[in-house]
């Protein structure tokens, strides 16, 4: 299953935590799959400010998703050694061992998720992708159908459905 859709969700979190216009720019490059220039775009970003946590999530999501999972892994484990308890920060960290094919390794950080967060959509559908790529389907669709109970009818749990069913 294609990580790539928790993007949407990701960034309708981010834009709404962050309210900074002027990462709108990196936002939308992420959005699009540029991801080689939303890193240059977050790079760029951080140099004027380090620490900003919503650049530096974007600045790793851009990073695996342009084919430096490992990278990204570090990068948000670092990030998880400063924000231990961020959901954002975990489930793009969980996220980035989708990238890079680790399901057995991202299978119990999605279990720990959802449990701390039963009602999230995006840990949901994480979780349920995270059972699809293991070839769990029947237990994967469950996770889909509990996606769906949170946010009836949304495009990525649908297709996320059918690629499982398929």
């Amino acid at each position: 299953m294609n990580a790539r859709f928790l993007i949407p969700v990701f960034l309708l979190i981010t834009t709404t935590i962050s309210g900074q216009g002027s990462m709108n720019e990196g936002f939308q490059l992420l959005e699009s799959g540029s991801f080689e220039e939303a890193e240059s775009f977050f790079d760029a970003y951080l140099e004027s400010d380090p620490n900003n946590k919503t650049a530096l999530i974007c600045y790793g999501r851009a990073v695996g998703l342009s084919g430096e999972p490992v990278k990204a892994i570090n990068l948000f484990s670092e990030l998880k050694k400063v924000y231990s308890d961020d959901f954002e920060v975990q489930i793009n960290y969980n996220e980035a061992h989708l990238w890079n094919a680790q399901y057995g390794s991202a299978r119990p950080l999605y279990e720990a998720l959802v449990t701390a967060n039963p009602d999230n959509f995006a840990a949901l559908l994480g979780y349920a992708n995270t059972l699809s790529n293991l070839k769990e389907y029947a237990l994967a669709l469950e996770w889909v159908n509990k996606a769906l109970a949170v946010q009836p009818g949304n495009e990525c749990a649908k297709v996320s459905g059918k690629y499982i069913k398929l």
